[in-house]
């Protein structure tokens, strides 16, 4: 957690800031980010689903209580291999667990996501939207993690949206993937193309 305490946003959160500035001041934007940091709410971002949870956001399966927890009160000794001030919940002084969705949790609380993705589906949804097209800007993701890889995917499997799909650093790949994706782009194309 400290690790995440301590992360600050690289040049690339500026530069995506620029690269959406690009298309208008008008032009709205989220982010469906598949990681558990807050980089792009540091960044200044406001519309951000975080697919996966928060590693601040801290809920108590006892209660249901769930809230942010400054990363100065939890820490780990690991010398003595213990961890120290554990967030207690204020609500029923039960221990509390981080917000964040692993692999086949079922103790996962996803109001939070839920209450996210719903604001991001009503955003897509609006006529204002639908009548332009979307642009994807997909940013290192990959096969190993595929969650933001298959959302960013669905927009080209969905006539409700003109998009385009930019991979911007994907993460290392067989090149077979590469080639089936450049035959897909290819049957597109043709099939798009006006006479």
């Amino acid at each position: 957690m400290n690790k995440y305490a301590r992360a600050e946003p690289h040049s690339g959160f500026t530069h995506l800031k620029q690269i959406i500035s690009l298309a208008g001041k008008d032009k709205k934007h989220w982010i469906y980010h598949s990681g558990i940091d807050t980089l792009y709410e540091q960044s200044g971002f406001k519309n951000v689903m975080q697919a996966k949870g928060c590693v601040f956001d801290w809920q108590c399966k006892k209660c249901g209580r769930l809230e942010r927890v400054l990363p100065k009160q939890f820490s780990l000794d690991r010398i003595r291999g213990v961890a120290e001030n554990i967030p207690l919940c204020d609500g029923c002084g039960k221990v509390m667990r981080p917000n964040i969705n692993m692999r086949g949790d079922l103790d996962w609380d996803d109001r939070k996501a839920t209450k996210q993705a719903t604001a991001l589906e009503e955003f897509l949804a609006r006529d204002d939207i639908r009548k332009h097209s979307v642009t994807v800007l997909e940013i290192g993701a990959g096969p190993a993690q595929p969650l933001a890889r298959e959302y960013a995917e669905q927009f080209l499997k969905n006539d409700k949206y003109r998009c385009c799909l930019i991979r911007i650093n994907p993460v290392k790949e067989r090149t077979s993937q590469f080639a089936n994706e450049h035959a897909t782009f290819d049957q597109l194309v043709k099939k798009n193309r006006v006479a």
